[in-house]
């Protein structure tokens, strides 16, 4: 829009000198129209208003993402407090939402059996809600203080990855959580062999 109103009002000027009314309306129609796609898009710009906790979660999940998108997605969900003990994903059951942890930790557990603990900031139930899985563990907030938490329906979230585009930068920035997962998850496997044989 911006280098369509420059060339036309470049092509306008150079008129002047050998002026042409059909050529100048063409012009100004064009000069008009760049102007009104230029608004367009700063009150688009305008009406992608982030709260403050809503930023902080775009930044720290979906940065890649554009904003329209991050917009789309943060706001199709809600925010939340979780009570302490409240189970976030079921093992063995379908993921009903993604969730964000802003605040607070979790527990989670394989067989009933306490694997590991995760911290804020986090994505929970990512695999589950991408691949259509069942759980492979289970997630709880700590008895010991309630979780802020952000979570976004899997049925609605379906709908905005069946957008081929909105679908790919959404599925790019959870394989990119899991995948930072794995890498901390091999890490500590390997702290933990390397202190036993130490």
């Amino acid at each position: 829009a911006v280098l369509n109103l420059a060339a036309s009002s470049l092509v306008l000027v150079s008129l002047f000198n050998s002026f042409n009314v059909y050529s100048a309306t063409i012009q100004v129609s064009w000069i008009v129209i760049s102007i009104f796609g230029l608004t367009r898009l700063y009150l688009m710009a305008r009406s992608l208003r982030f709260t403050e906790e809503e930023e902080g979660f775009r930044r720290e999940m979906f940065e890649a993402m554009d904003r329209k998108t991050a917009f789309r997605l943060i706001r199709g969900g809600a925010w939340r407090e979780a009570a302490p003990g409240e189970i976030l994903v079921k093992e063995g059951a379908r993921v009903s939402a993604l969730t964000f942890l802003a605040s607070g930790t979790a527990e989670v557990r394989l067989d009933g059996v306490l694997s590991t603990q995760m911290q804020a900031p986090a994505l929970v139930g990512e695999m589950g809600v991408l691949s259509g899985l069942p759980a492979t563990a289970t997630v709880t907030v700590t008895l010991s203080e309630p979780a802020r938490i952000w979570q976004h329906s899997a049925d609605r979230l379906e709908i905005l990855v069946a957008d081929t585009e909105i679908g790919l930068q959404i599925e790019g920035a959870l394989s990119r959580d899991m995948r930072q997962k794995l890498i901390a998850g091999n890490l500590r496997a390997k702290q933990i062999d390397e202190a036993r044989s130490a």
